[in-house]
């Protein structure tokens, strides 16, 4: 099946910040390229050629590496240039796309014009440079969840939060949308849960160190969480997208750090007892926890066939918490392609955009509807997971603080 490269959008970011490539200002532009086709590309690499009167700058890569990207796959390439003041009123750029099969080697032009207001940076729906595995059809790449994300009068000065996406493994498969999971659920808990943009903790493809340090170990539970936490007063959220994974030994559950090695895991993973039984130790006034991981071992473990393995539950060590899980025993997490988040966190940031999980209109979410929003059998994650995938996806919700409200609004 044919791979078919396009410039799905682009938006620059010019020197003078009038969002217009005027005469021999810098300008830096990001091109999004998604395939359309039913195949992947093999190999492929993305050169910018220039035309008369337009030069690149001098620390501007002219040469992208674009990998094989999959059907609906997107990625992103930015450059820097300038153009003399001899430029027309149309500048020639274009980009050549080399692919390992030369019947698939293309030039695509960019429609880019001097003294034409351009989109924005900020404009464009994708935070960073990713690989995202959508759809073929990609529409305007904007996702619902992404705009106008609700902001609340409701301040939480003292609450703390951890978010973790772990997206680049370097011994199992990637998680595409984990990052990306990761920095919405931060701009959800600046804007519309209102935390302080200091006390909320990003920590991008987290490895064992980074994990001990925040949580602390078995043997020493004080880790910066702990010294970020003020004694009744902080309420703490905790969010965790990557992988999980049962350690076949034990049979407990583990976080998968991104240098884990899973043949090992019981030595590289982080337990999920230490992290529930170090939590117990901090005099939170509550905790919330969002875990956007499956624990059955199935993206894991190679060369064995599919396992069965019944995890411990050490979140009960943790009082006054609400602890969501993305899946039930057993079952696996799936991405919502088309929408460039996994199925669990878009539907979680979908129930507090515009308020949806606010069943009964009372202007206020609780825990408990929050789950109900998330389980609904013909709108819901088990929906989706069933008519996309074909899979059984349910999310789960444990610990004493169920009946919590979340928001208020």
């Amino acid at each position: 099946m044919p791979p078919d490269i396009v410039i799905a959008d682009f938006a620059v970011r010019d020197q003078s910040g009038n969002g217009k490539i005027e005469r021999s200002e810098l300008t830096t532009v990001t091109v999004r390229l998604h395939n359309r086709g039913e195949g992947a590309s093999h190999s492929s690499r993305a050169v910018v050629q220039l035309g008369p009167n337009v030069f690149l700058s001098g620390d501007s890569p002219s040469e992208f590496s674009l990998g094989n990207i999959p059907p609906g796959g997107v990625k992103d390439i930015e450059f820097t240039f300038y153009t003399n003041n001899r430029v027309q009123d149309k500048i020639p750029i274009s980009l050549k796309l080399d692919e390992a099969r030369a019947q698939f080697q293309k030039n695509l032009p960019l429609d880019l014009q001097v003294n034409v207001s351009q989109k924005s940076l900020e404009q464009l729906t994708f935070k960073g440079s990713e690989i995202a595995m959508g759809q073929n059809q990609v529409g305007g790449l904007s996702v619902d969840i992404e705009q106008n994300i609700p902001q609340v009068k409701n301040t939480r000065p003292d609450a703390i939060a951890v978010v973790i996406g772990n997206r680049d493994y370097s011994r199992v498969k990637n998680v595409e949308f984990a990052i990306r999971d990761a920095e919405y659920i931060k701009d959800y808990l600046i804007k519309t849960l209102g935390y302080k943009e200091g006390n909320v903790m990003l920590l991008k493809n987290a490895t064992k160190a980074d994990f001990e340090a925040y949580f602390g170990t078995s043997g020493n539970p004080r880790g910066r969480l702990a010294d970020l936490v003020k004694t009744g007063k902080s309420e703490v959220f905790i969010y965790y997208s990557g992988h999980g994974a049962p350690g076949l030994k034990d049979h407990k559950g583990y976080f998968v750090p991104i240098d884990c090695d899973p043949q090992r895991l019981e030595l590289t993973g982080y337990p999920l007892d230490v992290f529930y039984s170090n939590l117990s130790q901090i005099s939170a006034q509550a905790f919330t926890i969002v875990i956007d991981a499956c624990f059955s071992g199935m993206n894991i473990y190679q060369n064995i066939s599919p396992i069965v393995i019944e995890i411990t539950s050490p979140e009960i060590l943790l009082q006054n918490a609400v602890v969501f899980t993305s899946t039930g025993p057993n079952q696996v997490s799936s991405w919502y392609n088309e929408k460039f988040h996994s199925l669990f966190t878009y539907f979680f940031l979908k129930g507090l955009h515009n308020f949806s999980a606010d069943l009964n209109r009372d202007r206020m979410i609780t825990f408990q509807e929050l789950y109900q929003y998330l389980n609904d059998q013909n709108e819901g994650v088990p929906y989706w997971a069933r008519r996309l995938h074909g899979v059984d996806q349910t999310p789960t919700i444990l610990g004493s603080r169920q009946d919590g409200i979340l928001i208020k609004y």
